[in-house]
């Protein structure tokens, strides 16, 4: 019952506000509306009839009610609304709309009137005098951005291009728009084939704030859109005076798509003075591509950048760094001692000296270098985790163990946490805990489903041992629908398939892995690692001659191995036998 009192003072306020507000305001109706009176008590009485009905989910009763109380008084707006949203509600569209209509033709200046008819055309999927009751909201209500919205909608679905671009040209007008409702209609000019106009957008946005990298974007798409490539590589020169492309990945992809080529990077590299800011983000966002053939521009851009100004302690790093993982491991090394002496205190550097004295194989410096940044900062996890790396490359595996536990711990809630388990579950393998390396991967699998090499790395153990095959099977093809030429996955499956017996299976799986390895220019003792596997497996399909020349190969890229050696020695020798 409180409930039931309730709705009826609220319908009873609701009635009389609603009287109210008409009869104070009669200049907002049309010159043939008429001002709302009050209700009477039957049709009050009928109204709540109405609602108790509809609460008790009656809504054929509430109909009747409302439909009596048009009867008694048919001049309220009140009344027809309550009705059209009821037959709304039970998909009688045609009553409805008749419903609707009439509570506009007695209120035409209220709005929420005007969106029950749209509702209610909508419904019945009448585009057209969608349209007119949208063109007729917009004049009553011209900073509706809804209004809008919805017409430019309808617009764009029924092919009006030009009723659309007239639409925006009278939105761009309103005043105090957001930045996004101006991106949006950019947008719009831009899918309805407007270039021109959507570039007046864009830069009227940049005109009033510069630093919207959205804007500078669109106004790349839109330049290359009308094939102006050189006014797109100059917006996209522009951006990164005023924005952080490091933010803002659209920006950079737009980058490498037009500064990749010569004819628009190689003036920049011919300008003197050299324009530092733009180069040293360039060159940045080259390397961040993962675009191996970016990697030498990324080493001139950079080099240029910085002979054009004292770099700083970041900017020798951003060089450096081009040139490691170019594999000019000796020159990053001399550009980061040279940075270091300018900035001693600079834990960074060290940690990026060492990486790079990591790959010139210089293990005991790359130690050194990561314990200067770690006395600088005894709390950067990075530092240690580059220690870690040390370790591994020493083969010192308990001891990587305990430094990868240590970071496992510190690092949970950090991106750095998938590498330190990756790193543990390695170390855990390579230094003979085999359960606990599986227990460490298949967390990391669960944390990272897509991680292809955490995939990989535990299918090969499996394999490896000759254990939990078929699962082995699944990890390896998991990883290889998502890097389907990675050589080491197809080592991995291939292997798996030998420790199976599937001999044949394996044979195209290796070949093809040991061609992928030698084009990735792998290390001599992975080439070995395959070369093993197809003189293994071409041992088993009884092919002797391909097996010895696998494992001559395999000598030729790992020295010394003394399984390899006495596989290839007695495959020699029973070759020489009459």
């Amino acid at each position: 019952m409180p409930r039931l009192y309730a709705l009826v003072i609220a319908l009873l306020l609701t009635c009389a506000a609603s009287a109210a507000a008409r009869t104070a305001k009669p200049e907002a109706a049309k010159p043939d509306s008429v001002p709302e009176k009050p209700l009477n008590r039957e049709v009050v009485e009928r109204l709540i009839n109405a609602k108790i009905r509809e609460m008790q989910g009656k809504n054929d009763l509430a109909a009747m009610e409302l439909q009596r109380a048009v009867a008694l008084d048919s001049t309220s707006a009140t009344l027809y609304r309550e009705l059209a949203q009821n037959l709304l509600h039970a998909n009688n569209l045609k009553d409805a709309l008749t419903a609707a209509r009439r509570a506009v033709a007695l209120d035409p200046a209220d709005t929420d009137l005007r969106w029950l008819v749209i509702r209610t055309l909508q419904g019945v999927g009448d585009d057209s005098a969608t349209a007119v009751e949208l063109e007729a909201l917009r004049t009553l209500a011209p900073q509706d951005l809804q209004v809008y919205e919805q017409l430019s909608n309808l617009y764009r679905r029924t092919g009006q291009r030009t009723r659309l671009i007239a639409l925006l040209d009278q939105l761009r007008r309103v005043p105090d728009l957001s930045t996004n409702a101006r991106l949006a209609i950019v947008r719009q000019y831009y899918e309805a084939a407007a270039l021109e106009k959507a570039e007046e957008g864009c830069r009227e946005i940049l005109k009033d704030d510069p630093g919207v990298g959205q804007a500078w974007h669109a106004l790349g798409l839109i330049l290359m859109a009308r094939r102006d490539t050189a006014a797109a590589a100059a917006a996209c020169r522009q951006a990164v005076a005023h924005v952080d492309i490091r933010e803002h990945e659209p920006i950079r992809q737009m980058l490498v798509t037009l500064y990749r080529s010569g004819v628009f990077l190689d003036p920049i590299l011919n300008e003197a003075p050299p324009d530092t800011t733009f180069l040293f983000a360039l060159g940045r966002t080259f390397l961040a591509s993962r675009d191996t053939s970016l990697y030498r521009k990324a080493v001139q851009v950079l080099d240029r950048a910085a002979s054009g100004v004292q770099p700083s302690a970041e900017q020798w790093i951003d060089v450096a760094n081009a040139h490691r993982i170019n594999g000019d491991f000796q020159q990053a090394v001399d550009l980061l001692q040279k940075a270091a002496s300018l900035f001693p205190r600079n834990g960074d550097l060290h940690y990026t000296m060492g990486y790079a004295l990591i790959g010139a194989g210089k293990l005991e410096e790359a130690a050194a270098a990561f314990q200067k940044a770690l006395a600088i900062n005894a709390d950067n996890p990075l530092y240690r985790y580059g220690m870690g790396l040390v370790q591994q490359r020493r083969k010192q595996w308990p001891e990587a163990v305990l430094t990868f536990q240590g970071l496992a711990e510190k690092t949970q809630r950090t991106p750095l946490y998938i590498d330190v388990l990756f790193s543990l579950g390695s170390s855990l393998e390579r230094a003979g805990r085999f359960g606990e390396s599986v227990e460490v991967f298949q967390k990391l699998i669960n944390l990272a489903p897509q991680h292809a090499e955490a995939l990989n790395y535990l299918g090969y153990m499996f394999a490896e041992k000759g254990v939990r095959l078929e699962e082995a099977e699944g990890l390896v093809k998991r990883a290889l629908e998502i890097d389907g030429d990675n050589g080491a996955f197809l080592d991995s499956l291939g292997w798996t398939y030998y420790q199976l017996g599937r001999y044949r299976d394996a044979e195209p799986l290796l070949d093809q892995a040991i061609q992928a390895e030698i084009a990735r220019k792998s290390d001599g003792e992975n080439l070995a690692v395959i070369y093993d596997h197809i003189g293994d497996n071409a041992q088993k399909l009884g092919n002797a001659e391909k097996a010895r020349d696998a494992w001559k190969k395999a000598l030729d890229a790992n020295p010394g191995d003394k399984k390899i050696t006495a596989k290839y020695e007695a495959s020699r020798k029973s070759a020489e036998k009459p």
